[in-house]
């Protein structure tokens, strides 16, 4: 378990599955963005209410686990 990432989603109840980190909120229900995750502006997809949780691994997962990206 990740306390920054919910189990199932808001919306919906389903489980998230990495296989959706690109989509929004981690769900490919139908609810409305910012269901399991808070908008931010993105650097990635230049949007103000991203929502996607690949863009923000490092917000969820901590550089600590990632690594270093060059």
């Amino acid at each position: 378990m990740n306390p920054n990432i919910p189990e199932k989603c808001n919306g919906c109840g389903k489980p998230l599955f990495l296989e959706n980190l690109f989509v929004d909120d981690g769900c490919p229900c139908n609810t409305p963005r910012g269901i399991n995750f808070k908008p931010f502006r993105c650097t990635l997809c230049k949007e103000d209410v991203c929502v996607k949780p690949a863009h923000r691994l490092t917000e969820l997962f901590g550089s600590h686990v990632l690594g270093t990206i060059k």
